[in-house]
């Protein structure tokens, strides 16, 4: 008889992660796997038997269903299952494999507390509510003024600042103080705190205000080296990330966009027991009134603030969040700024889809230089990758922006990192796969689908410095090295991460195929197995609405 899979889509369970935390040192050389390509692979072949080890095979199914033939076949293979449906619903995931207990070391006894407390419930209720105000704001008039299009150098045209502002020189100076509405609620936008906060850095193109409270309570944890530290790196960033995906307005023609360091947001999350590094409200690109009373109407980005005694919350040393933190939220949270003005305002589309808003976050991280945090969130993906949506409905969990954002890098780098790709996706009315699969820029026929851009993305997951194959459509382009930020750019599957918390990668999680075995597979998700023998065939059966699909590779 033929082994058979079966797969089968339920409804969904929720899926507890169990966190243990500890610290440790890098021990690898951190760069793209050194091992030599053992394998002359990369090629399509249309049976196992005509395999060489580093080849695929796309199975084609007949509706939902499909088998594979083995016969002649020899050597070791491995088995992907997906299902690529897009409907964004959930589906239960039942093989005995998918609880996780992952470790995660932070490499510095103070911060050991950050990422175990930056629950997934209090980042997701933040998020659900800022994504929610940015739908509820599609039928609130705009009265901001209208910016001018981006240069490709990041300037703007008739001498006007990168946000179309009034003028080359910006409004502010340094010490200017001023008084600001802080969310302070994660379910409700209409509550805020009143801080105050004064300017203590300003250049051409941004302005970073500190909260006076930082100052007179805890000033040794954020000296004034650090903040022009940050202020050269935040123009960089946002020079970048605006010639990229495009401009922000100038609504109070202060010339600048402000980031707001704050333990205001420290304790945003410490409110519901975790952490929350930063936000970007839409509400500031209107104006104030009854409906959105915590507008500042301006445009502006919301920090956490380091804390090394925990006096706000969660202790955050200086160099964690002068490493980790500041520098990537920054144009993490300028590019929800720049989408949403884009979507919304400049071309009157809707809001763009969560998933994918925050796919496109985590890689402008990556994109400017500062993806460090994007490692130890991807690895939690590939713990358990049959477990993750791509495509969701609701805000993304931490694996899930993992993943979103290992799907969103792969696509770019086989665009040729094409910055028209990046640019198609902001500055359009489409959202979600639809703006996906048009974004991209070219379109050959076996890769303009999304199932075909799943599939594909799946092999690049087990291949990436396997050793298998040279073929750059079946892998990750190498990570690289920026001197200037001092982090690497780009994936890496199988290395040390160094990126400040100890993560080691190891590739996506394999199982082990097991004959007759029902496997359950979430909605635009893979589940890896290995066949620990060569059957003699496969017979493959999915779900009603599951949009099955299985790929084979060969190892040795």
């Amino acid at each position: 008889m033929p082994n058979r899979i079966k797969i089968t889509i339920g409804f969904f369970s929720l899926l507890i992660f169990s966190l243990q935390w500890g610290c440790g040192s890098s021990t690898g050389s951190g760069g793209a796997s050194a091992q030599t390509v053992s394998g002359t692979g990369g090629n399509e072949a249309s049976s196992p038997s005509a395999m060489a080890a580093g080849d695929v095979m796309y199975v084609g199914f007949s509706g939902i269903s499909a088998s594979v033939s083995f016969s002649g076949a020899s050597g070791t293979y491995q088995l992907l299952l997906q299902s690529q449906a897009t409907d964004a619903a959930s589906k239960s995931v039942t093989a005995s494999d998918t609880n996780v207990s992952k470790s995660i070391g932070l490499g510095d006894p103070l911060v050991d507390d950050v990422m175990k407390s930056e629950s997934e419930s209090v980042q997701n209720q933040l998020e659900a509510i800022l994504r929610n105000e940015e739908r509820f704001l599609l039928n609130v008039p705009w009265n901001g003024s209208v910016s001018q299009p981006v240069s490709t150098n990041g300037t703007v045209s008739a001498g006007k600042s990168v946000g179309g502002g009034s003028g080359v020189s910006p409004s502010l100076s340094v010490n200017d103080s001023d008084t600001f509405r802080v969310l302070k609620s994660l379910s409700d936008v209409t509550q805020y705190r009143t801080v105050t906060a004064t300017v203590k850095c300003v250049n051409d193109t941004v302005a970073i205000y500190v909260d006076d409270e930082i100052s007179s309570t805890n000033p040794s944890d954020l000296s004034q080296a650090n903040i022009n530290t940050l202020c050269s790196e935040f123009k960089d960033s946002l020079a970048t990330t605006s010639s990229v995906f495009g401009s922000y307005p100038d609504i109070n023609n202060d010339g600048v966009a402000v980031a707001l360091i704050t333990p205001a947001v420290n304790r945003l999350g410490a409110s519901s027991g975790g952490i929350v590094t930063g936000f970007f409200y839409s509400g500031d690109l209107f104006a104030r009134s009854s409906s959105i009373p915590a507008s500042n109407y301006r445009e502006i980005v919301y920090l956490v603030s380091p804390d090394s005694g925990g006096v706000y919350g969660t202790k955050i040393t200086n160099a964690f969040a002068m490493s980790n933190f500041l520098p990537a939220v920054f144009p993490h949270e300028m590019q929800h700024l720049i989408n949403y003005y884009q979507h919304t305002i400049v071309l009157s589309g809707d809001a763009e889809e969560d998933w994918l808003n925050e796919a496109l976050s985590h890689f402008t991280e990556d994109l400017v230089g500062y993806g460090r945090e994007n490692y130890s969130r991807y690895d939690l993906f590939l713990d358990s990758p049959q477990s993750y949506a791509v495509v969701t409905s609701a805000s993304p969990s931490l694996a899930q922006r993992g993943g979103g954002y290992l799907f969103l890098r792969y696509l770019y780098e086989q665009s040729g990192s094409s910055s028209t790709f990046l640019k198609n996706l902001v500055q359009t009315t489409n959202t979600g796969i639809n703006n996906l699969v048009a974004a991209y820029p070219s379109k050959p026929s076996d890769f303009d689908s999304f199932g075909e851009f799943l599939r594909r993305w799946a092999v690049a997951l087990a291949y990436t410095n396997a050793g298998l194959t040279t073929n750059s459509k079946l892998t990750y382009n190498a990570r690289t090295y920026n001197n200037s930020t001092g982090n690497w750019q780009g994936v890496c599957m199988i290395c040390s991460a160094e990126d400040g918390r100890s993560t080691v990668l190891s590739g996506p999680s394999f199982g082990t195929y097991s004959a007759g075995t029902s496997y359950t597979i979430k909605a635009s998700a893979t589940r890896f197995l290995n066949l620990s023998s060569t059957p003699s065939s496969l017979s493959l059966t999915g779900a009603s609405g599951s949009s099955p699909a299985a790929i084979i590779l060969k190892t040795k």
